[in-house]
């Protein structure tokens, strides 16, 4: 007999932000699956045309970018895969990873990285109701973000788990002992970030990048990455990445944040030479906004 598969799977088309979205799935590798793989110029590639997306919005407010088709089927009890994980430590609802994991396990870690560049550029923002209500958008964005890289259990120590771990290799438990029980590379490093964020909010310790590879040599592409989105609005943009003052023109700022910001435009659009420090924050900000208004 034949089996008409389209029958048995529901397709979904979804932003990031949308599959990412429920604060209680986690994410499993089943133990047939491969290790993360990827490697830099794998990341050099979503980079870049993350980049390029951020650009397109400037004529185009719907341009968007196919990061290729994910397949996951809903994890059951009985599942034997499952079943040597702590059940009072599972999320709402396990999805197991057929195809994407490599997608998925590095936007997980990118998400790491845009939370952290966030976190340090609004430690330096000034006093003032302006940039006081502009700390507050940069922490929604932060939210959206742990999302993509933890899920809340809503109770334990920390709450929030690594979105994804890999069977035979980890386990999510109540209260995380990272070293003996995520073993796998991407979820040992989640565990020590979310551990990092959710034990002092205010003033997180990350984890410093590994040696290891791939996982080292790909976080450290990101972040030279986002230190060019930062500084776009400097010389030398070598990806055409927009300024702030362009990406203020096009974008509507609702899409950055919830309201017009007159005060802080004005700030941006002064483009004096130097660049104040000031300057420099806002439109570091804006352009890392724009960046996660695409990516998510």
């Amino acid at each position: 007999s034949v089996t008409d598969i389209s029958k048995s799977f529901q397709v979904d088309t979804l932003s990031i932000q949308n599959f990412f979205q429920p604060a209680n799935i986690g994410y499993f590798i089943p133990t047939y699956q491969r290790k993360y793989s990827w490697d830099e110029g794998n990341v050099d590639q979503l980079m870049v045309d993350v980049c390029y997306g951020v650009s397109d919005l400037l004529n185009n407010p719907d341009t968007s970018h196919f990061l290729g088709t994910l397949i996951l089927i809903d994890g059951q009890s009985d599942d034997r895969d499952l079943q040597n994980l702590n059940p009072k430590a599972l999320p709402d609802q396990i999805r197991k990873i057929i195809d994407g994991q490599q997608r998925i396990s590095t936007l997980a870690l990118l998400a790491c990285q845009i939370y952290k560049r966030l976190h340090a550029i609004k430690q330096n923002l000034p006093v003032g109701p302006d940039y006081n209500e502009l700390v507050v958008a940069v922490s929604d964005w932060q939210r959206s973000l742990q999302n993509v890289f933890s899920f809340d259990l809503r109770r334990g120590n920390p709450n929030r788990k690594p979105i994804i771990i890999r069977g035979e290799s980890d386990s999510w438990i109540e209260s995380d002992a990272t070293i003996t029980t995520y073993k796998s590379e991407v979820a040992l490093y989640l565990s020590q970030y979310v551990s990092g964020i959710m034990e002092n909010p205010a003033s997180p310790v990350f984890p410093e990048i590994p040696a290891s590879e791939p996982l080292g040599p790909n976080l450290e592409a990101m972040e030279n990455w986002l230190n060019k989105v930062t500084d776009a609005h400097k010389s030398n943009n070598e990806y055409d990445f927009p300024t702030a003052w362009q990406i203020i023109e096009k974008i509507p700022q609702s899409k950055l944040w919830s309201y017009d910001r007159p005060n802080i435009v004005s700030v941006i659009n002064q483009r004096s030479t130097p660049v104040s420090p000031l300057t420099n924050q806002l439109c570091s900000i804006v352009q890392l906004l724009a960046f996660c208004h695409y990516l998510l």
